[in-house]
């Protein structure tokens, strides 16, 4: 999920601006600056730098760290070529963590391997390890200041690291969309979208550790959760695949930590779909354009009961089949909608019977057995009896 930036408040007119208050160890962070005349026109723009990110991945009395940062100046040159690491203790502040080597980047990358090197001392297996890289940069111009210097966010690590992280927890604004809600009353086309947030654990311990997390999902209550989504950076992740054909859908959430321990899933969170499915109760097959068939409320290809047809509380929502069929009076069946490729949830009785024979005007009897699209599979199945009155004659 993309996040948006406010920009600063105001102008300055300085060279300088310090960004306070922001959370490095979370999130990373992308600047530029945008450049104005006397007059407020803007005049031009720099590129987009970033703040340097550093992960770290424990090994047995190791811990191999690895960073990045997207900026517009060079961080790999010959003038400027190592980049320092910073060590301390748990929860030593971000000034208190000493500068124990450097790493030649033209020849290594942007890679460092802490196995003790530093004091000659391996790294114990149950103790927290905290850093900070400075990256070293030029832009290659002798006008312009250098080397550019850019700390990454401070970052704990312990070695041989085997417990997994807590376990995640939904957010409390999260909510299932509304059925009054939806756009032309859920009736059409409808671009479905799932939007889930959970919460950081409040433990730091837990919290700190956690560098990512993996989205399971099943599409009804009761069926085995799959990964759906993994590596996800952000605590708000928007379901809107375009193979989402429904809102029907539960969600787990696991947590990832710099060791690669995965967390137990979350408890879920189901999305459902809004359901309904209507029958008008007259009809009359005599091809003036209005209501011709039987057919529910909402079907794009015949106009059920013309202006009725329009409101949109009554059209077939989250509907995969109906099985339906007419009796006589006597309780006699005349027609059973067969089953085949060209059957539609809206039926289009024409008033013929099951061997092509008109069915002479008067009340018949129906029964649909309506199967919806739902999570809860004790959702899924509805019936309706019902009447409707068979019309035949030219309309006036």
């Amino acid at each position: 999920m993309i996040k948006l930036t406010k920009p600063h408040p105001g102008r300055i007119t300085d060279s300088t601006y310090i960004d306070v208050g922001i959370n490095t160890e979370s999130l990373p962070y992308n600047y530029r600056i945008i450049a104005y005349d006397a007059n407020s026109n803007r005049i031009d723009t720099s590129s987009v730098a970033s703040s340097v990110r550093l992960e770290a991945h424990p090994q047995v009395n190791k811990i191999e760290l690895v960073w990045a940062a997207d900026v517009p100046w060079s961080n790999v040159s010959d003038t400027y070529p190592k980049h320092w690491i910073y060590r301390g203790p748990e929860g030593a502040t971000e000034d208190q963590l000493e500068l124990i080597d450097s790493v030649n980047v033209n020849r290594l990358g942007f890679h460092y391997l802490d196995s003790g090197q530093y004091n000659h001392t391996p790294l114990e297996n149950t103790k927290a390890y905290c850093y900070r890289v400075m990256t070293r940069g030029t832009y290659g111009n002798p006008k312009i200041a250098a080397p550019l210097l850019n700390f990454s966010q401070k970052l704990c690590a312990i070695p041989n690291d085997t417990t997994p992280p807590c376990k995640p927890d939904f957010g409390s604004d999260i909510i299932a969309q509304r059925c009054d809600n939806l756009p032309n009353g859920g009736c059409g086309a409808v671009i479905y979208s799932n939007t889930i947030s959970w919460n950081k654990p409040v433990d730091k311990v837990c919290g700190n550790d956690i560098v990512s997390y993996n989205i399971f999902v099943a599409d009804q209550l009761g069926s085995e959760f799959l990964q759906y989504v993994e590596n996800i950076r952000d605590t708000v992740f928007v379901d809107n695949n375009k193979d989402l054909t429904s809102f029907a859908r539960c969600y787990k959430i696991q947590a990832v930590d710099r060791s690669g321990n995965k967390s137990e899933l979350s408890d879920q969170f189901c999305f459902d779909n809004c359901t309904h499915y209507e029958l008008p109760n007259v009809f009359s097959p005599n091809a003036d354009g209005c209501n011709d068939v039987f057919a529910a409320f909402g079907d794009p290809d015949h106009d059920t009961m013309c202006e009725a047809n329009d409101d949109p509380s009554k059209c077939a929502k989250s509907v995969a089949r109906v099985d339906f069929i007419v009796y006589d009076r006597w309780g006699k069946q005349i027609y059973q909608l067969e089953d085949s490729k060209e059957r539609s949830i809206y039926i289009r009785w024409n008033g013929l019977d099951n061997d092509g024979r008109e069915v002479p005007a008067g009340v018949y009897y129906y029964r649909a057995d309506v199967h919806y699209i739902t999570v809860d599979p004790d959702n899924q199945e509805a019936l309706l009896k019902g009447w409707v009155q068979l019309v035949r004659g030219k309309s006036e």
